[in-house]
């Protein structure tokens, strides 16, 4: 039969397995009164982007999404009208958002729009 110790081996191993495959990084330390396990999710921020691109920008919808699906953005469409549209994104830390604002005012002729980034922190998406 096991000790004790072995199995206490076994269940962190198992959570390091599942921690792992959710994607999660975690760390594992021996304190002096048992095992801790923390969790690290990986670094994203978060903003507010409201697009301008004209008369028909809710018309560029599908396009706007797919330059932000390219840029590894999760986005959440927050409001539309015919000539404005706003997200909900979020995006890797190391994003630079240059560049993707240049690739939205690229879906339009002369590359004439408007672009704006509001960075939350992360209480503000529980409230928004």
């Amino acid at each position: 039969m096991p000790s004790a110790a072995a199995r206490s081996f076994r269940i962190l191993l198992a959570l390091f397995v599942l921690f792992a495959i959710s994607g999660s990084l975690i760390s594992v330390a021996r304190a002096d009164e048992g095992w801790v396990i923390e969790s690290f999710e990986p670094q994203t921020r978060v903003f507010e982007l409201t697009l301008k691109l004209g008369d028909d920008t809710q018309a560029l919808r599908p396009r706007i999404e797919q330059v932000l699906g390219r840029f590894q953005c999760t986005h959440e469409l927050r409001g539309a009208s015919p000539d404005e549209v706003s997200y909900f994104i979020t995006t890797p830390r190391e994003l630079a958002t240059d560049r993707v604002s240049n690739a939205l005012t690229a879906l339009v002729p002369d590359g004439k729009g408007a672009v704006e980034w509001t960075e939350k922190k992360a209480r503000d998406k529980a409230a928004a």
